[in-house]
């Protein structure tokens, strides 16, 4: 049995962490202010215009998390398998899922006295309603893997270039700039960026360079930030401070890159936060699950954690992240709590013709 890659469990681990961050501040803080109160909030103290730069880097930096997600599913159902192993495991995964989104609304219509039907509806079907526009795209990818993963095997080391090539630019866009406008759908960005990860599985790209991959990614999000910020705050090129957002095909597809080949460029760890990141692996998409559910969010950033009461202290950074730690903690839990009590149920038993039938 081949050793387990565990520096890919810990960017899985990684990456959804940065997804929660992200999540706090395009969710907590970005998308509850005005522009009225952004300026109110970040630009009445000078601990206040920090925290604005530093708000700004932790949007860049960890809007990567979910790129750098869907790559590592591309480095590992790149290897051809069965179109029934993956159904079975789409099927899983969409329990999961309806799991969750009705637990949680029955929970939050209880403590409301309300119920929808129209509601209830949406959670059980949650892929055709995209109640999470993630998991959409990544049943998306999932189902498509089988038929993706004998292509790539087909293709030469050059053919593979060129394809990517050519996803590149029917994917890339900038505002108004490229062709995803043209082309691009979300879809056809995830089948892009899952080759990539099947790329550097299929191929192992090396070379010196790749040790610099990681600076890489943090010297662009850092001189973004510095552009942004700098712009805004120097050259009122806004009337306001405005956490300045990319879409996920743009320059953070270059920084998501960056931080995938230099992990993949890592020996596999074995602390023991990597020992802990092999074992909570399992629950990783829990915690988009259960944090991002419309029930959840509201009550999560704007009445339990409430980043924006916070803009103006010193400890701002170190609260957030310590919240997203937490958040994500919590979340795990409850799917190994959830596991372990499904785990007492036992199996129902097969039918006793059932051996008779299969030999018919």
């Amino acid at each position: 049995m081949p050793a387990r890659e565990s520096r890919f469990d810990l960017l899985r681990l990684l990456s959804m962490y940065m997804i929660v961050c992200g999540h706090l501040v395009y969710h907590g803080i970005r998308q509850v202010l005005t522009p009225e109160l952004e300026y109110q909030a970040f630009g009445e103290s000078a601990t206040g215009q920090v925290n604005f730069v530093l708000t700004q880097l932790l949007g860049l930096l960890c809007n990567v998390g979910p790129n750098v997600f869907i790559m590592i599913t591309g480095y590992f159902l790149i290897v051809p398998r069965t179109f029934r192993s993956v159904w079975n495991k789409g099927v899983r995964l969409w329990l999961t899922i309806v799991f969750y989104g009705v637990a949680i609304y029955s929970v939050a219509a209880l403590c409301r006295h309300t119920f929808d039907s129209r509601e209830l509806l949406t959670q059980l079907t949650p892929i055709y309603s995209t109640t999470y526009w993630f998991m959409t795209m990544y049943m998306g990818i999932l189902l498509l893997s089988p038929f993706l993963a004998k292509m790539a095997q087909s293709l030469s080391r050059r053919e593979y270039q060129m394809l990517l090539g050519v996803l590149l630019v029917m994917n890339f866009g900038h505002e108004q700039m490229g062709y995803a406008f043209v082309y691009g759908s979300r879809q056809l960005f995830f089948i892009f960026i899952f080759l990539i990860g099947g790329y550097v599985r299929l191929h192992q790209p090396s070379g010196r360079w790749l040790a610099w991959t990681g600076a890489a990614y943090l010297l662009t999000c850092v001189a973004l930030t510095g552009i942004f910020a700098v712009s805004q705050m120097m050259f009122h090129t806004t009337p306001y401070l405005h956490i300045k957002g990319l879409a996920n095909n743009s320059a953070p597809l270059f920084t998501s890159v960056c931080l995938f080949l230099w992990f993949s460029s890592l020996p596999n760890p074995t602390s023991r936060v990597a020992h802990w990141a092999v074992r909570t692996s399992p629950y990783i998409l829990s915690v988009y699950l259960i944090h991002e559910h419309s029930e959840v969010r509201a009550l999560l950033w704007d009445r339990l954690i409430r980043p924006t009461e916070y803009l103006h202290d010193w400890y701002f950074l170190f609260y957030a992240l310590g919240a997203c730690a937490v958040v994500m903690a919590v979340c795990i839990a409850v799917d190994m709590l959830r596991k372990r009590v499904s785990s007492l149920i036992p199996p129902r038993a097969p039918h006793p013709n059932a051996d008779a039938v299969g030999q018919r």
